[in-house]
């Protein structure tokens, strides 16, 4: 019995993207929830607008899909451990909202791999930690990689969860344990870890043909320009969970008061151009405009209209011919 487990924030149009994709899996799947957080906790919304949110989410809700709503719990990891708690199977799987499934046939025989007993877990690695982490995890694990895996398309066994400390939080780490001074990493690494540290090497299994599509991983992977015909599993998209933190599901008027503010600037730059160009913030708003585009929702006119308004703004060109998003678009959606 496995639980199909997705943290959001609550971005409306991401939210319903990715919907497309869980009716393409849920067939996979004994029980799905999605975990609704608002992501920040000093942000605020119009109660009318929050009623409407909460209506939306709720109309996703189904025999096997349960909503949960609890806003403020702004820490990915505690809402990972709420999630493990909620669940109700012995095997979950972790996604994010801007992860998409291409290859279903292949995401089943990841998830049978552990439901048979053939591997404890299934995932792909990532550092999202500092040097002191990478050098202490190498000495203790050499040849293992990175120490962390994605919280996103991620297949284990829940009773591993209860081996471990059960901390999926960002982490500092102490000197005396052996770390260097000021140590730390990202959502899920420590946990991490401490499954590498319960599980032999060969119990772990990294999935292939993985695209997260930040320019660096297009540019690296060869893919901008090409016409994806390569193999892939899943899209994830990436850091696209400020997006609700930017309201543009608000009725115009009001979006016009937040876009004029000087938070909105740290919302549309809260991640950083990775390889020092300005692309790296357009391809977040390439890819969002076109779920907006092909989105049918409540929310969907004061979207694109407010997504206009912050290409106005900022000057993005939403067509530019370096991201190759449309390509992406028509491989998922096809």
């Amino acid at each position: 019995m496995t639980s199909l487990l997705l943290p959001s924030p609550g971005d409306p149009i991401i939210l319903s993207s990715w919907i497309k994709t869980c009716k393409k899996i849920e067939h996979l799947f004994d029980e799905i929830i999605i975990f609704v957080n608002y992501i920040n906790s000093s942000l605020t919304l119009e109660p009318e607008t929050k009623i409407k949110l909460d209506e939306y989410y709720r109309s996703f809700e189904n025999d096997k899909i349960k909503i949960v709503i609890e806003p403020y719990i702004n820490q990915h990891g505690l809402v990972l451990s709420k999630l493990i708690e909620l669940s109700s199977n012995d095997y979950v799987v972790f996604f994010e909202d801007d992860d998409y499934v291409v290859d279903v046939d292949y995401l089943e025989k990841n998830i049978e791999l552990v439901t048979s007993g053939a591997k404890d877990v299934v995932g792909l690695d990532r550092g999202s930690c500092n040097e002191g982490v990478l050098k202490n995890f190498s000495q203790r694990h050499p040849n293992r990689g990175l120490p962390g895996f994605w919280p996103t398309y991620f297949i284990f066994k829940k009773s591993l969860y209860y081996k471990t400390d059960k901390v999926l939080t960002a982490k500092s780490y102490n000197e005396e344990d052996g770390y260097e001074a000021g140590s730390s990493s990202d959502t899920m690494v420590w946990f991490s870890i401490q499954l590498h540290d319960l599980l032999d090497y060969e119990r772990i299994y990294y999935y292939k043909h993985s695209l997260h599509s930040t320019i660096g991983d297009l540019e690296i992977d060869g893919l901008i320009g090409c016409d994806l015909d390569k193999r892939i599993s899943n899209v994830h998209i990436g850091s696209l969970s400020t997006f609700f933190c930017m309201k543009l599901f608000e009725s115009n008027d009001k979006f016009l008061k937040y876009l004029n503010n000087d938070d909105f600037n740290k919302w549309v730059f809260s991640y950083g151009p990775t390889y020092n160009h300005t692309l790296e913030y357009v391809r977040r708003f390439v890819w969002v405009d076109l779920l907006a585009k092909n989105s049918d929702t409540p929310f969907t006119e004061n979207y694109i209209t407010n997504l206009n308004l912050v290409k106005e703004k900022y000057n993005f060109d939403f067509n530019n011919n370096f991201v190759k998003m449309n390509l992406l678009h028509k491989k998922i959606f096809k």
